[in-house]
């Protein structure tokens, strides 16, 4: 959990500390930030942030763009998973260190970019937002952050512990995974209902001084 909190927090901050005009440069210093470390993982808060800003200004774009993206964000993906010598991950990982960059994480900073490219083109494909809107999409929408938080512990937990009860057999991993997948599904919208959205409705009521109310519209404006 240490790299989604500090990410989350590093959002606030540029939120919080940076003018509206600048935010872009902040969050691309995010980005050069998490090529230079060893920390790749800060880009996926960098592009999200971006993104987020973009949709805010509803910046058009033309009808080929989104498709365009998304070929390129399943490519990108893709290429992540070759780690041979002469893969793209490896030539990724040259150009990375002939910059003097980190390169140690080439493949998870090709699938962070991927990602990125894969969020740009749903956002931008009529089709794939019209798809993304149904209710199923939108339940796992609500209840990723649930999601996100329970599936660890019973991963880590609870079907490790099961794993060396039963010792399943090469067939049985279907049903082992539908059991892992089904009980993931109900703790995420356990979370979601008990924890997330309670606390939510919480923060809303919390009220900023007032100072920080016009210091806030100001960096806003």
């Amino acid at each position: 959990m240490k790299p989604e909190l500090i990410g989350s927090v590093s959002i606030y901050v540029i939120y919080a500390l940076v003018a509206a005009r600048a935010r872009i440069l902040a969050f691309g210093a995010l980005i050069v930030a998490a090529l230079v470390t060893s920390w790749a993982w800060y880009m996926a808060f960098a592009i999200g942030s971006l993104f987020y800003m973009l949709r805010l200004n509803r910046r058009p774009m033309p009808d080929w763009a989104g498709p365009l993206l998304l070929l390129a964000g399943l490519s990108l993906g893709g290429m992540g998973m070759w780690t041979s010598e002469g893969s793209p991950t490896a030539l990724f990982a040259t150009v990375l260190q002939a910059l003097h960059l980190r390169d140690d994480g080439a493949s998870f900073l090709m699938y962070s970019i991927a990602a990125g490219l894969l969020v740009a083109g749903l956002m931008h494909t009529a089709r794939a937002r019209a798809l993304l809107s149904g209710t199923i999409p939108q339940w796992l929408g609500r209840t990723s952050f649930g999601l996100y938080i329970i599936h660890g512990p019973i991963l880590d937990f609870f079907m490790r512990w099961l794993a060396k009860q039963v010792q399943p057999a090469h067939w049985d991993m279907i049903w082992f995974f539908g059991l892992f997948a089904s009980l993931s599904l109900f703790g995420g919208w356990l979370m979601t209902i008990v924890a997330d959205e309670p606390t939510l409705r919480l923060l809303k009521h919390i009220r900023l001084p007032e100072g920080w109310k016009r210091r806030a519209a100001l960096r806003s404006a």
